[in-house]
């Protein structure tokens, strides 16, 4: 923070009018407003404090958002009970086919043969249609959270920035000695829903206890999560493979009906902010912990390089939500990434790194220990 203020201080002497300090929580924004108030009067300046849900949320709607009641932002336990409302009947016909237990009863289905010693657990058909709504809302998340697009980035980006793949297919269409070559990649690099069907990473796949549920990682593992759930599947239980065509299907409408300002939260506005390549109205942009970002607020954020000067703040060895969509590489990428967004002209030209080498919460022989410890980790080969 003293860094931050010092920054900020020395843009404004620069003549800097409009500066925007995104931070973690309402508390620490409240706090940099108290802290950065003497500024703003010395300089008669607008520095902004605020979290980044907030900027977005400005973004997307304006200042008259908050007597807004329309584009209120819904608690995430509210999108499952929106799937199950107007997608249940697609679940249905998805989980049980013609068997179709739509009366919500429970059913001991001790006849079938794969359930073992689950005879216990009462088959409810509304639990797994709930489980599924549940399922399909946090693997959407995923796309919320990463910085890929919905559809092929030859529909978004400049030729520079497309992917391998899209570069490919675009050569081999307008080549015809290339017409049988094909390309390493199976589908467009940024393309989340096309990954999501032939991706291999964990982050292309469905939420991993709905992985578990389906029998991705085998029957050992199926039969342990409805033990630990207390749901047991279907007899008829489709595939995994068939699962993912399920939900990606069922991801694009979910994606639509937000795209069409049906219900709000604060990812899916994230999300919007992202797509459109909003802009937020200043000369310089700062970000403190800035490795807490998922990739798709800090894609947004390096968009901004556009318009304006940004600071991104932050430690990537400190890392702690990936759970939430953050990962090491953002920080570490940084400069490809502005690679990506930016003309070629300023390839490799627009990223200075600053290293903070002095702490004042500690002395040097903490420093000392923790230098140590980060040496082994980043040495491990875990």
């Amino acid at each position: 923070t003293f860094t931050i203020a010092n920054t900020i201080r020395r843009l404004l002497d620069k003549g800097h009018q409009k500066i925007i300090y995104l931070v973690y929580n309402k508390k620490n924004a409240e706090e940099a407003t108290e802290k950065l108030a003497p500024l703003v009067n010395d300089y008669k300046a607008m520095v902004k404090s605020c979290t980044i849900d907030s900027q977005a949320r400005f973004c997307l709607f304006g200042g008259d958002d908050e007597q807004n009641h329309n584009t209120s932002p819904k608690d995430d336990s509210f999108v499952p009970g929106f799937i199950l409302k107007n997608y249940g009947n697609s679940i249905d016909e998805f989980l049980f086919g013609q068997n179709n237990h739509s009366d919500g009863n429970s059913y001991n289905n001790n006849g079938d043969s794969e359930s073992g010693d689950l005879s216990d657990i009462k088959f409810n058909v509304r639990r797994c249609k709930e489980f599924i709504a549940l399922s399909l809302w946090k693997t959407f998340i995923k796309f919320l959270q990463s910085d890929k697009l919905d559809e092929s980035c030859t529909g978004v980006f400049e030729k520079h920035s497309w992917c391998t793949y899209c570069k490919e297919k675009e050569s081999s269409n307008t080549n015809t000695s290339n017409d049988n070559r094909k390309t390493k990649s199976l589908t467009c690099e940024n393309n989340f829903f096309d990954l999501f069907t032939h991706g291999k990473e964990s982050r292309y796949n469905l939420w991993y206890p709905a992985v578990l549920w389906f029998g991705g990682k085998g029957a050992a593992k199926q039969k342990e999560e409805q033990k630990n759930r207390r749901l047991r599947c279907p007899s008829t239980l489709p595939s995994w493979f068939a699962a993912k065509h399920f939900f990606r299907k069922h991801m694009k409408m979910l994606w639509k009906a937000i795209c069409n300002r049906e219900f709000y939260t604060f990812s899916t506005i994230q999300k919007l902010v992202q797509l459109g390549e909003h802009e937020m109205d200043a000369t310089a942009l700062l970000i403190d912990e800035a490795q807490d970002l998922n990739q798709s607020q800090f894609k947004w954020c390096a968009m901004q390089a556009k318009k304006m000067q940004v600071f991104f703040v932050g430690d990537a060895v400190q890392t702690i939500y990936q759970f939430k969509g953050s990962y090491q590489a953002n920080m570490i990428n940084l400069q490809a990434t502005l690679n990506s967004l930016l003309p070629p002209i300023y390839e490799n030209k627009t990223l200075t790194c600053l290293t903070l080498t002095h702490s004042f919460r500690f002395g040097p022989n903490i420093a000392a220990v923790a230098n140590v410890l980060l040496l082994a980790k980043k040495l491990s080969k875990q």
